[in-house]
């Protein structure tokens, strides 16, 4: 409360630094409900999310390159992705590189072939590229 930006800053630092000890306090649950500086938003949430999957970039790129082999057909929903993309975000405000999100959305669909592409996933992706630093 009544802290400035770049004290504020500082302070989710700190927390992200010490995050195991401090997440779970109260007056830091406060303050991520007061909201979270733009410039370590990105960090935060990659932070709460977790990587339970242990993805990397190496990953990232042959699920890429799976979408463009001659076995993206064991891909569901590839197609579905192209007609979403322009429609993704102009309701909601959320501003995203639409390269950036059919090459997110590719990635997930070929890493989860039980699931695959469906419709809506691109706001659930841009929301996510809205806050990250990278696409991987």
């Amino acid at each position: 409360r009544g802290l400035g930006e770049e004290d504020l800053v500082k302070v989710w630092e700190d927390v992200l630094n010490n995050f195991e000890a401090r997440v779970r306090q109260r007056w830091v649950q406060a303050l991520w409900r007061g909201g979270v500086p733009d410039s370590v938003r990105g960090k935060l949430w990659r932070r709460a999310v977790g990587n339970r999957l242990g993805l990397t970039t190496a990953r990232y790129e042959e699920m890429l390159a799976l979408c463009l082999s001659p076995q993206r057909s064991s891909v569901e929903g590839l197609s579905c992705i192209e007609q979403d993309l322009p429609r993704t975000g102009r309701r909601q405000g959320i501003v995203v590189d639409s390269e950036k999100l059919g090459r997110v959305l590719r990635a997930v669909a070929a890493l989860k072939p039980e699931v695959g592409y469906r419709q809506g996933m691109s706001y659930i992706g841009a929301l996510v590229l809205s806050v990250s630093e990278d696409e991987t």
